[in-house]
């Protein structure tokens, strides 16, 4: 008899019993894992402490290696652990000097060739300590920009080990069923699935994990909160967004005193006051706040940095850095737009009141103008709120307008109407509000000295909008007027969303500048990852020395997936439902609904597990489906006193 849901969620270890932590363990071949003696010196064994510890040595540890390698090649690799390579290099260094030096002759095209040839052995050994040891990552793990390992946590998925599963999303995204809501997946953009068919739903898995794990109130990453204050230093995290939360968990779990100071009256950010309940259920996000919290964050709410507080005076309160995650909060002003009373409101403003259940009930006709992803939820929001017919204008066309296709295409089921290579001239009031828009064509859009956007329109293609509401969602971006002077930014590293701030408000002060308050409006995923660099960056700031002096590495044995048919049905996706348009268009109710087990199994087990060591899938010619084999009940559980002797402790 098949198990139920709650029971196959509940046991999530497949007979092999749960291992706290590191749940990437589970895909070694090492039987008795953490207690062989290869798994002494191994990751594995790391907690989610030790291993933030490791990423920020390792990082700091690359650079020493690259400049130890251009001092002398092969010392990078020596400092590094790596005595092979090393010697290796020092011994093909010494034949090459020893070639040019000591065989005698004029300087000819072949004495030549060979310096240029040690010039690069300088310049490859030097890169290639600085790269340092790594695995060849899966297309989907690369485009996270994360960093999540989708390829192994939809493996244990695959596998019924859920609750494995959701421990190794969380090791890099504390907020799993937030992301899994309102991702732009990029990891599906990438996924080799896709190529001769639809890519894996990552997401909805990332989401279904979240939802159903029964993992309890508290997570993996949490178990560590009795652990107390390792440091004395306290760090201050100005904005309580997913980039603020996400730095204040990395650096609570490292060991520091951490205070969230929050402009709002509660923590969330953008996601909590703005994403609507149709996409992101509050209940969902408060609850892995709470978690966040729970660790022993403090939290000052109703603190707006420049008006409560500054810089000096968190300064003067003790505080040895401060990470800066303000987010984007400007809003973008057209000009020839009006007030409130004439029926011009605001999109950030549109969607703040709507989520707070304070949105007032639309009339007639509503003009959406922006292409983005924010315009698009201005726009489903209206025709909730009763907008009689909603048309969204943007300057792009269909294809190059930056809000995501299946927005769009929600948007347009519950009858929205798109209106591409469009942009408002002027509009007509009538009694004090206004009662049409003069729109034109769009024919090209170029950039002026400035790099803003400036479009050019086609003349003799004006057409009028009958508009009784007006709403405006062309952008946001961070505001700096907190700052009293001119922030300087410099990025920590190549294409990261973090830098250190340079500015004379610091005065000494370790600053760092986060999310989208860094680098413009982004994703829920990116600010995590910004969160991330963050904390890593002030642990290496506060702590320059080597706290992690135990040598560990990789040394699990994967464990080779084995050859599976590749069946013309696994490419096609299994979609999760969703409530019809007709019914999801008079709440706010969430419009997707979550993957039961039995199709969360299913929809895992179509990833072609495009990882190192691989073989490659045999594929069938097209026939009728093979029949679905029943889920096998879970294997009971061992008696205590049966139980099967362990190995000695070695730690």
């Amino acid at each position: 008899m098949a198990a139920s849901q709650e029971e196959k969620v509940r046991v999530g270890t497949g007979g092999n019993g749960h291992l706290p932590g590191y749940a990437e363990c589970h895909f070694c071949t090492v039987k008795n894992k953490r207690r062989s003696w290869r798994c002494l010196s191994c990751v594995g064994r790391l907690t989610l402490r030790e291993r933030l510890v490791r990423a920020a040595e390792e990082r700091r540890r690359r650079k020493t290696a690259a400049a130890l390698s251009l001092l002398l090649p092969g010392l990078g690799h020596l400092y590094r652990s790596s005595p092979g390579t090393g010697i290796f290099f020092l011994t093909l260094l010494g034949l090459s000097v020893g070639s040019f030096v000591f065989i005698e002759g004029a300087m000819t095209s072949g004495r030549w060739i060979s310096l240029g040839t040690m010039a690069l052995i300088y310049l490859a050994v030097a890169v290639d300590a600085a790269r340092g040891p790594g695995e060849k990552s899966p297309p989907c793990q690369k485009a996270c920009p994360a960093g999540l390992s989708c390829l192994r946590y939809v493996g244990l998925t695959r596998e019924g080990k859920f609750r494995e599963a959701l421990e190794l999303v969380e090791i890099l995204c504390p907020f799993p069923g937030t992301v899994g809501r309102v991702c732009h997946h990029p990891c599906e953009q990438n996924c080799r699935r896709g190529e001769e068919g639809e890519p894996i739903a990552i997401c909805a898995l990332k989401r279904y994990l979240a939802d159903n794990a029964l993992g309890g109130p508290d997570g993996f990453f949490r178990a560590e909160k009795g652990e107390g204050d390792r440091y004395g230093e306290k760090v201050a995290i100005v904005g309580g967004g997913p980039s603020g939360l996400s730095a204040a968990l990395y650096l609570r779990l490292l060991g520091f005193r951490v205070s969230i100071f929050e402009a709002g009256r509660e923590l969330g950010g953008m996601p909590q006051a703005v994403i609507p309940d149709y996409r992101l259920p509050g209940r969902v996000y408060r609850e892995e706040i709470r978690r966040i919290v729970d660790l022993g964050v403090e939290v000052r709410t109703e603190m707006r940095l420049g008006e409560a507080f500054s810089l000096e005076d968190l300064r003067k309160e003790g505080f040895a850095a401060v990470y800066l995650a303000l987010g984007a909060q400007r809003s973008v002003r057209l000009p020839h737009c009006g007030t409130r009373e004439e029926g011009f409101l605001d999109g950030l403003e549109f969607l703040r009141a709507a989520k707070a259940g304070e949105g007032e009930r639309l009339f007639g006709n509503v003009l959406v103008i922006g292409g983005g992803n924010v315009a698009v939820d201005v726009a489903k929001t209206a025709v909730r709120l009763g907008g009689k017919t909603v048309r969204k204008i943007f300057l792009e066309t269909r294809e190059t307008m930056p809000a995501h296709h299946w927005e769009c295409e929600e948007a347009v089921e519950e009858g929205v109407e798109l209106i591409p290579a469009g942009a408002t001239i002027s509009f007509e009031k009538k009694n004090g509000r206004v009662s049409s828009a003069l729109c034109r064509k769009v024919e090209r859009i170029d950039l002026d000295e400035n790099g803003r956007i400036h479009p050019v329109l086609r003349e003799g293609t004006d057409f009028v909008l009958d508009v009784d509401w007006v709403i405006t969602a062309v952008g946001t971006g961070p505001d700096y007027s907190a700052l009293s002077s001119p922030p300087k930014l410099k990025p920590l590293r190549r294409g990261a969303r973090a830098g250190r701030l340079r500015t004379d408000d610091a005065r000494g002060l370790p600053v760092v500048i986060g999310g989208d308050y860094f680098a413009g409006p982004a994703s829920v995923i990116e600010a995590i990852a910004a969160g991330y660099e963050a904390s890593l960056e002030i642990y290496r700031a506060l702590h320059k020395s080597s706290l992690f002096r135990r040598p560990v590495w990789n040394r699990m044995k994967r464990v080779r997936f084995p050859n599976y048919v590749d069946r013309p049905e696994k490419a096609r996706r299994r979609h999760p439902a969703r409530v019809d348009p007709e019914v999801r268009c008079e709440s706010f109710c969430e419009v997707c609904e979550v993957y039961d087990f039995a199709v969360a199994e299913s929809e895992a087990a179509r990833c072609m597990r495009c990882s190192w060591p691989i073989r490659s899938p045999r594929k069938v010619p097209p026939g009728p489906a093979p029949p679905v084999e029943p889920v096998k009940p879970p294997e009971p559980a061992v008696p205590a006193e049966k139980e099967a002797p362990k190995t000695k402790e070695f730690f």
